[in-house]
This record gives C-alpha cells, structure tokens and sequence, in this order.
C-alpha cells in the first residue's frame, strides 16, 4: 500500500488496521493517526488475534510475531506525520522516518523487532511506551526530541534503547530506560545528545557509550 505524493490519509480514533506478514506501508503523501486517550487507534499484525478477533480466519493456526512483522516506510519529501493515542504490535522494519518530519504523542510499540528511527529526520516523540524489542531509537542524522517516555524490556543482548549517529541532535527529558539485556541504555556516536531528569537503569552494558 502506498500514499502518493500530495494525499493526506486520515485515521480516526477506534480504527484497527492489521498488516500481513513483510508487508510495508509506503508514505510519500502525509499520514494522521488521530487517537484518543479513551479511544486509541490499533496497528498491528493480521496474525494478531487479540485485537478485533481473528481477521485470518484460521482459528488457532497461526500466532503474531515480530519474525513475520511489518512495517511503516515515510518518505523523503513528504509532508508533517502525526500520530497519537495509537498502540502499535509486532513491527519488524518499524516506523523509519527518511528526511522528514513527525510528531508522536501517546504512542505504545511493542513486542517488535526495529520500532521508531530517521534518517535526517525532525522527529518529536513524547508521553509514550516501546517495550519488549530489540533496538529502540535510532538516529541517523536529523534531530530527535523525546520526552516523559519509557523504554523496557529490551531483549536483545546487543539492542539499544536509543543511538544516535552521524551528528545527529537530541535532547531527552524525563526518559527512563529499565529492564535491558546487554545493549547500551543510550549510545552517542558522533552525535549531541542533552538528557535532562531521566534514569537509566537494568543493563550489564554501559548506561551510555559515547564514540566520535
């Protein structure tokens, strides 16, 4: 599925969208997920039979996963995304960001593979949860704002919670990170990160590792 150029995509709070498996969703237009706290917006896996039923149709068959996940493609040249009061399961690209911009409010990911990250992307991620994946944020140039947010459950021994790369530019404020393997709460490689009122915390790896 792909937005075109100059077309603007809507969703409304309540709605559910389930993705076959390896499927991307290509955005060159401008994409709004418009939840509401009481009325949150679901993006997840076709496999997924915990939200809005079993959609495939094949009883116990089959089971969701981030091996068979999905993914979010924003293109370069696109228009301002906004996505709030939205949960989002089993990714396995994850919503990537390519010279763009984004605003995330209210935003749950879990139990996936890559969840948010941007190339030379303005990206602004706020009152949110990614739990349970193998590499959180990442950076590759661009800009990241991110605040009052929880990062949990990494469970890849080498994932990262955040990393930020290619003098990439972020401030955190109030983030706390908990409960990873052996992966870096924060890696810093080449970059400018402010963090403000935030708690790292669970790793056997370094909290924070810096690179030039």
């Amino acid at each position: 599925v792909t937005i075109p150029n100059n077309v603007a995509l809507v969703v409304k709070e309540g709605v559910v969208i389930k993705f076959a498996p390896y499927s991307l969703f290509t955005v060159n237009g401008q994409l709004k997920i418009l939840g509401l706290p009481q009325n949150k917006v679901y993006l997840t896996s076709l496999l997924d039979d915990t939200i809005a039923g079993d959609t495939k149709g094949d009883g116990n068959l089959s089971t969701s996963s981030y091996f068979e996940g999905w993914g979010i493609d924003f293109r370069y040249g696109a228009l301002p995304h906004l996505i709030t009061n939205a949960d989002v399961k089993y990714l396995r690209s994850g919503l990537w960001f390519d010279t763009t911009s984004a605003d995330l409010d209210g935003v749950n990911v879990s139990d996936s593979d890559q969840t948010i990250g941007g190339y030379k992307s303005s990206i602004t991620l706020q009152n949110s949860t990614l739990s349970t994946f193998d590499d959180g944020i990442y950076a590759d140039g661009g800009s990241f704002e991110i605040s009052d947010t929880l990062f949990e459950h990494i469970f890849d021994w080498s994932g990262d919670a955040m990393a930020f790369y290619n003098r990439a530019v972020a401030n955190l404020n109030n983030v706390q990170v908990t409960d990873i393997a052996d992966g870096s709460a924060l890696g810093v490689y080449d970059s400018t990160v402010t963090v403000s009122n935030s708690i790292f915390s669970g790793g056997t790896d370094a909290g924070v590792e810096i690179y030039d």
